[in-house]
This record gives structure tokens, sequence and C-alpha cells, in this order.
């Protein structure tokens, strides 16, 4: 599996550096991250793991696409494909500790913009890179799973 979390870093790696340069994600990027991601699980004889696991894969990222369709400002949905498409890769569990450590890492660098009136309450920032420290906080997790323990 450190296969697919490696993907997962060059996936989110690309798209953060594109995420902020340009406000956008590479849809076709992503589709073939995917399309690896079945490659590499297939091979591993784990491509399919049931409905329910399946869906607690995808959940992070249905949310934040279901976020994407009430505010439209929020959260992109270049985002919410990614977190899909890593949920797939990763497993339920640390698509999860992915995406809550990505919103705390992000929520404490917005706080600290806004302490420092470095931007205001009405501007974005990028998500992907806090996707990518996400997924750090989480491929340290799978290595030292009692590290992180609390």
């Amino acid at each position: 599996m450190r296969i697919l979390t490696g993907l997962c870093l060059i996936l989110l790696g690309i798209c953060s550096y594109t995420d902020i340069r340009k406000r956008e994600v590479s849809l076709s990027f992503i589709l073939l991250f995917s399309v690896l991601a079945v490659i590499f699980r297939g091979a591993k004889g784990i491509w399919w793991s049931g409905w329910f696991e399946l869906m607690l894969r995808f959940l992070p990222g249905l949310l934040l696409l279901g976020i994407r369709l009430i505010k439209r400002q929020w959260v992109g949905t270049g985002d919410g494909l990614m977190v899909i498409a890593c949920g797939y890769a990763l497993g339920a569990e640390a698509v999860m500790v992915m995406t809550l450590s990505a919103f705390l890492i992000s929520g404490l660098f917005g706080l600290f913009l806004l302490l420092f009136r470095k931007r205001s309450g009405a501007d974005t920032i990028p998500f992907a890179p806090f996707l990518l420290a996400g997924c750090i906080v989480t491929a340290l997790w799978q290595a030292f799973p009692g590290m992180l323990r609390l």
C-alpha cells in the first residue's frame, strides 16, 4: 500500500502546485490517478472490499462535493474529486484522517492569516496544499501508528 500512498502524495503535490498557481486542478490527472489506483489495488487482489467500505472511502469526498453544491466559494469540485480518488486508494480510515487533518491545518492557517491581517474573511485559499499536508500526516500515521495515538 505504500505505492498507493506515494501516488496520492504525487497527485496532491501536482494538484497543489496547479491550485496555488492557477486556482484549478487537472481533472484528467485525477482520472489518471484513479485508473492507476484501480490497477494497483487489482494487482494486490483488493480492488473491491464491499459496498459499505467503498461508501466509507468515498464519504469525505462526497461531503466536500455536497458542500460545493451549497456554498460554491468554500470548496472546489476538484477538491472533492481528489479526496474521492485518495479515498479509494488509501482506505476509509486513512482518508478520514487525511481530510480531518487537512481541515484542521487549513483552519489554523486561515486563523493565522486573519490574526496577522494578511487576508480578510472573504478571501479564499487553495485547499489542495492542505490535502497534501493531510496526506503527509496520514502517511506518518500509517508508518508510525503508535507515535500519533493519544
